[in-house]
């Protein structure tokens, strides 16, 4: 007997793919997240109030929530013996806490939405439905090898990556699936950097955007507690296999770093 044609074809790209679906997204003021979606107003994603206040909005307005995206993340350059235990607390309490929060408040509705589009395994109880009840972390690959001046992100990443590992094995009984995307370099434009990728090019959002597609749709049923790097490659030039890395002679003579973009400014609670 031959087998059904959506027992072996999934519908990935077709038109209409998510309608009627809503997505909830924390941190859509940047790039990549800005990719997927259209803001509903700004939350401090530190505070669960506020965050709880953005979702009851976007569930009396929409009617439900069915996919949620954590994205919302701060960053900035900074050597251990600059960085204050505050400046440390924030990257932590906007990438991780915030990243639980948002998992926090949506739970019940990515519940709901599980129990109302999939049966058992995560499979969508119909392709014309489509699946419900999924979760995507944004994370980084800074904390996969280590990367001098990063070490309060890359430990709100590997945060992150153990939320979504959890969330995966707690909630995958009830159709819920998490998972997490690792984004590389992105720019519009290539550059200098991009020679140490190894696809020889900066990524696009749109790039970020697909794989986001993949992991919301039938085509990902099977799929959850897994990180999906999209990086042209570049993280494993960074491993102790491949390596290019030169440490800075500032970091090696301990020189304080000034003019850098991006820098930390030291304060005085730094010198405590």
């Amino acid at each position: 007997m031959p087998l059904d044609k959506l027992d072996y074809v999934s519908s990935v790209w077709r038109d209409n793919l998510f309608a009627g679906k809503v997505v909830f997204c924390t941190g859509g003021s940047g790039s990549i997240c800005s990719a997927q979606v259209i803001g509903i107003g700004a939350v401090d994603v530190r505070r669960v109030e506020s965050l709880q206040g953005a979702v009851d909005r976007c569930v009396e307005e929409l009617g439900g929530i069915d996919f949620l995206i954590a994205g919302a993340a701060g960053n900035f350059l900074s050597p251990v013996s600059n960085l204050s235990p505050n400046a440390f607390r924030s990257v932590i309490e906007i990438d991780l806490i915030g990243s639980f929060n948002a998992t926090k408040v949506c739970l019940p509705h990515l519940l709901e939405s599980a129990k109302k589009h999939n049966s058992q395994g995560a499979i969508p109880k119909s392709t014309e439905a489509g699946p419900g009840g999924r979760i995507i972390y944004v994370s980084a690959t800074l904390h996969y090898t280590g990367t001098p001046l990063q070490t309060h992100a890359a430990v709100a990443k590997a945060g992150v990556d153990t939320l979504s590992n959890n969330i995966a094995i707690e909630y995958g009984p009830l159709g819920i699936t998490s998972n997490i995307i690792s984004p590389g370099p992105i720019a519009d434009t290539e550059g200098t950097r991009a020679k140490i990728i190894p696809l020889g090019r900066w990524g696009l959002v749109k790039e970020i955007a697909d794989a986001t597609i993949w992991l919301f749709s039938d085509a990902a049923n099977y799929v959850t507690g897994q990180t999906t790097v999209v990086d042209g490659g570049a993280w494993r030039t960074q491993s102790p296999s491949g390596s290019s890395f030169q440490y800075p002679d500032f970091l090696l003579s301990g020189e304080k770093i000034t003019g850098v973009k991006g820098t930390k400014k030291e304060s005085k609670s730094s010198k405590l």
